[in-house]
């Protein structure tokens, strides 16, 4: 479970976006178990790599049923008919989710929290090795966010799919992630454990703000302070 982190404009979404096939490489190639993705046909990718958007929208009045079962058309035939296998891979990806419950409540009455385990749910049923989301708790508050990560982390200690994970949080990030990415202007600045990526220098390189990297008392993961001009003095 891999953390990207970077300040806006860095190339996150660009990787993500590279790595999933929706952008093609200008030079060099994006590799998944030795296959050029590229080279993979939109079905083959859809089978091996799942992607979750900071935000769904959905046009027509979908139920979270029908939206986790969307996650088992690249391995359905041309009509789309709903195989036994797929009735038993939709129903313990809801239930993987927690919300099996709420099969016949429509999407966008959902909340938030609510909303992001259904894109999760529907990703699941895909059966990808790659999970790739792109700031999954943006517009989540903090119990929401917490309960994502719990999710995913859940998923992957499970033998789940690998994961690489876009964030703007980078204490989240530190807790719940084993390795960090962290990225400047396209080009990568520090690739490690929490503990390495998160330094004072590289965050400032990172971000151009000054700060203080401390150490979470109860996990032992470090953690971030932005320091502003008033904090720079230590208090008396």
């Amino acid at each position: 479970m891999t953390g990207l982190l970077g300040a806006n404009g860095a190339g996150k979404t660009t990787l993500v976006r590279l790595a999933s096939g929706q952008l093609q490489c200008r030079r060099g190639t994006v590799r998944l178990d030795g296959d050029d993705v590229s080279r993979l046909t939109p079905r083959d990718r859809a089978r091996r790599i799942a992607v979750v958007p900071q935000e769904t929208r959905l046009t027509f009045g979908f139920d979270v049923e029908q939206v986790v079962a969307m996650g088992r058309a690249p391995h359905q035939g041309r009509l789309g008919l709903e195989r036994p296998e797929d009735r038993r891979v939709i129903e313990e990806s809801m239930e993987l989710t927690g919300v099996a419950d709420l099969r016949r409540r429509p999407f966008q009455q959902l909340s938030g929290g609510e909303r992001q385990r259904v894109v999760i749910a529907r990703a699941l049923a895909q059966q990808a090795s790659l999970l790739l989301l792109d700031e999954p708790t943006a517009f989540l508050d903090l119990r929401h966010r917490v309960e994502t990560y719990e999710l995913l982390r859940r998923l992957h200690r499970d033998d789940g799919p690998a994961i690489l994970l876009v964030s703007h949080d980078l204490n989240m990030t530190a807790r719940y992630c084993s390795r960090l990415l962290l990225l400047g202007e396209g080009r990568l600045l520090a690739d490690g454990a929490p503990g390495e990526v998160l330094n004072r220098e590289l965050i400032r390189q990172a971000y151009g703000v000054d700060n203080q990297v401390l150490q979470d008392p109860l996990y032992g993961h470090p953690y971030v302070v932005p320091l502003g001009g008033d904090d720079r003095e230590p208090a008396s």
